[in-house]
């Protein structure tokens, strides 16, 4: 196509701290737009072994200092410095007792060093200075349980999940964990 992105079907889109968009494409990878050029780029991964991504990109987030979030679907989480250029992927803890898999559907950062990680198996909380992860639950019980595939924050800080069968309200002040399933109609 004209565009640059062709008939790719874009998942998620976010403007890095250079004014530039980053373009997540679902089977197409991470591209590139610069709004003062019109230049449309895909953005190289590195091939292969433990580093490598899917073309299946589901999130993208501007984090702070130049740092672009990426979430893949079969590929985990990574982080892009594009002041420095370097590419790092945080996959789960191996072996068949992690709870969590590759599959991101969504990645927000929630403040304080923390991003919220929305996967097929549940919510979890990636601390950026540790470079790791707790499952969400381990903070808020019963919080994140299950397939997570979005979520937000509200405007007191509170996380709102997006489960299969319905929402999930997680009140971080109060520690308060409330589902809504089932039975929602509108109201009028």
């Amino acid at each position: 196509g004209r565009d640059g992105l062709g008939d790719l079907r874009v998942t998620s889109v976010a403007e890095g701290g250079d004014g530039r968009m980053w373009v997540g494409t679902d089977g197409g990878g991470l591209h590139v737009v610069d709004p003062r050029t019109g230049q449309v780029s895909r953005y190289p991964l590195p091939p292969g072994g433990p580093g490598s991504a899917s073309n299946a990109v589901q999130s993208v987030l501007a984090g702070s200092g130049g740092s672009i979030w990426v979430g893949f679907w079969s590929g985990g989480l990574c982080r892009i410095d594009t002041r420095g250029g370097r590419v790092r992927f945080y996959h789960p803890p191996a072996g068949r007792r992690s709870p969590m898999s590759d599959n991101i559907w969504r990645v927000l950062d929630v403040g304080g060093g923390e991003l919220l990680v929305a996967t097929n198996d549940g919510a979890f909380l990636f601390d950026e200075r540790l470079e790791s992860y707790v499952p969400l639950g381990d903070r808020y019980p019963g919080a994140g349980r299950g397939s997570v595939s979005a979520a937000a924050l509200d405007a007191e800080g509170g996380l709102w999940l997006a489960h299969p069968t319905g929402v999930e309200h997680v009140a971080r002040r109060r520690g308060t964990v409330t589902r809504f399933e089932g039975g929602i109609h509108g109201g009028g």
